[in-house]
């Protein structure tokens, strides 16, 4: 771990971003930008007029990074004050780089009523406790927010609102329309990578199907070893959409083979 931290300081010094944009329609984009420790950053762009109007940006990376992210973002004229709201799609340190982002710029946080607690319980509570993690806080000058001072909204369940996509219920924990497009922040009725794990799922509104997901990490619900083969061909679909699955064409060709000769 200590040396996965050490490669993280090397990334962090070269400054690199790699960015990359998906068109959804001509009101909708995504931008992407991966940075070499894996904690991806989004943002859903809502566009007039082939301009960008505003923005949702999902996740943050590490703090280490985050001298880099606003120098990114002013290279791709992304204007924080344009950030509607940041959602955090759970708690692990290489996801909440950005909370420095709302706090200079007064920008509305968004996340899972357990986030505040899986933040902390990433963070170290004795001298002797998680070293390699100690040592990334002093090194990357991550500091425990406090959210007093945050512009905080928590999502909470509501067994009133649910929808189901490929056989599986979610819960809704926000949702909103712009251009014939549902923008929807999702749990699993079981949770997910972690017990404050949430997803971003954008669904087109004439056939109710998904057409894009921003899951943070793997929003496969805990529990679903044995699946029925609809069900889990619609997670096999989830992980495709949200770029998790980083195989070639090919092996995603025999996986979803192998889906299919299951049997419900």
């Amino acid at each position: 771990k200590a040396r996965d931290r050490m490669q993280t300081f090397a990334s962090a010094k070269k400054g690199v971003f790699i960015t990359e944009t998906k068109r959804i329609n001509a009101h909708l984009d995504i931008i992407q930008l991966r940075s070499n420790d894996g904690g991806n950053i989004e943002f859903i762009v809502k566009k007039e007029k082939g301009k960008a109007v505003s923005y949702i940006m999902i996740d943050g990376s590490m703090h280490i990074f985050y001298p880099i992210l606003k120098n990114t973002l002013r290279k791709l004229g992304i204007e924080p004050e344009k950030i509607e709201k940041i959602i955090f799609t759970h708690g692990d340190i290489d996801h909440v780089g950005s909370l420095e982002l709302a706090r200079e710029f007064n920008i509305k946080v968004c996340a899972h009523k357990k986030f505040v607690k899986t933040l902390k319980s990433r963070l170290p509570s004795h001298p002797l406790d998680h070293l390699d993690t100690m040592l990334f806080q002093v090194l990357s000058d991550f500091r425990e927010p406090d959210f007093k001072l945050l512009r905080y909204e928590s999502y909470e369940e509501n067994l009133g609102q649910m929808r189901e996509f490929g056989g599986m219920e979610f819960f809704v924990l926000d949702e909103e329309e712009y251009e014939g497009k549902e923008i929807l922040v999702l749990r699993g009725l079981n949770g997910g990578h972690t017990t404050d794990s949430i997803f971003v799922m954008v669904v087109d509104k004439n056939t109710g199907k998904p057409t894009d997901i921003i899951s943070g990490d793997i929003c496969i619900p805990k529990g679903s070893e044995s699946l029925p083969r609809g069900v889990a061909l619609f997670i096999f679909m989830l992980e495709r959409l949200s770029g998790k699955v980083n195989f070639n064409e090919d092996i995603l060709s025999e996986i979803e083979k192998a889906l299919l000769s299951l049997k419900d």
